[in-house]
């Protein structure tokens, strides 16, 4: 067997790859001295595939020497790079619009007589139910002739048109306090007892003993809130005015509830100030009662100064 040199293994290598070679580029580094090794180079350049080895020659095809060089031409079409993907950035999310709160208009018919008789029919033949006297409001309910419908000690009651400026303005609509107040104004000329028996005991108890022919402040919030919308509130101005949300005056809404002080309290200190509670109507009116009876009237330049706390329910 001839001894296999590293020239001999070169072009043994060439010869192995020369199927795979066919149209490369060859750099070869030996000098061929035999025959055979001419013929097989020669033949690799050529790109003679069929090239046969001397039986004498054995080699390892694994072999990869120095001094050979192959640089093969790229038989594949260029890959394509394809551009990285283009992310869509997420289109702006709109915020839903703000819904404006809606309004109605409310109307009120202002006293502007020194006293004025609240009746039970239109017209003068009929049963006084009561009196009003010059600044109180009552709700505006329709008109007969010329007499304002409204309420009045639980009633339908009538009042003359003479005597009366009627006052309108938007308020936002909210129907829970518009049962609230549509209870509060049924009420309307209730006289005012201190320590009248409240509907229930401040959970939603009810107690015995309880009318709806006297009230004083907080018997009367309470009742009105429970009954015009199921709401549980306390018991008194004190224990009241901790519930619900707290409201600055600046955003004070028709259905708050105005906390005050009363000239028997005005100099207690902390939560012992607290004396009366009413509610507000918008406009700068109230609904509440008071030594002598439920009326709607003005918040007066006091009464701002001696309320103290306002509170939502609803």
């Amino acid at each position: 067997m001839k001894k296999v040199t590293k020239k001999i293994m070169a072009i043994a290598a060439l010869a192995v790859m020369s199927a795979s070679l066919v149209g490369c580029t060859a750099e070869i580094k030996i000098t061929p001295t035999e025959d055979w090794e001419k013929e097989l180079i020669q033949g690799i350049l050529n790109g003679d595939s069929n090239i046969k080895l001397p039986d004498s020659v054995t080699i390892n095809p694994d072999i990869i020497l120095d001094g050979v060089t192959t640089t093969p031409p790229s038989t594949e079409p260029p890959a394509t790079t394809e551009p990285p993907a283009t992310t869509e950035p997420p289109a702006p999310t709109t915020p839903p619009a703000t819904q404006e709160p809606q309004t109605q208009s409310v109307k009120y018919l202002k006293c502007k007589a020194d006293r004025l008789n609240v009746r039970s029919g239109a017209g003068t033949g009929y049963s006084v139910l009561g009196q009003i006297v010059e600044g109180e409001y009552l709700p505006y309910y329709g008109e007969s002739g010329n007499w304002y419908e409204t309420r009045y000690l639980g009633k339908k009651a009538y009042v003359s048109k003479d005597y009366l400026t009627p006052v309108s303005f938007d308020v936002e609509q909210n129907e829970e306090i518009d049962s609230v107040l549509a209870v509060g104004y049924s009420l309307l000329g209730t006289p005012y007892v201190y320590g009248a028996t409240r509907v229930h005991d401040g959970g939603g108890n009810l107690l015995s003993g309880f009318t709806t022919k006297e009230f004083d402040c907080s018997s009367f919030t309470q009742y009105i809130f429970y009954k015009g919308a199921g709401k549980i509130i306390a018991t008194t101005t004190r224990t009241q005015v901790l519930q619900g949300k707290p409201v600055k005056t600046s955003e004070l809404k028709r259905g708050d509830l105005l906390f005050m002080t009363n000239d028997s309290r005005v100099n207690n200190t902390g939560i012992e100030r607290i004396g009366h509670v009413a509610v507000y109507l918008g406009n700068n009116m109230i609904l509440h009662t008071s030594s002598d009876y439920a009326k709607i009237v003005e918040m007066t330049q006091k009464k701002w100064e001696y309320t103290i706390e306002i509170r939502r329910f609803l």
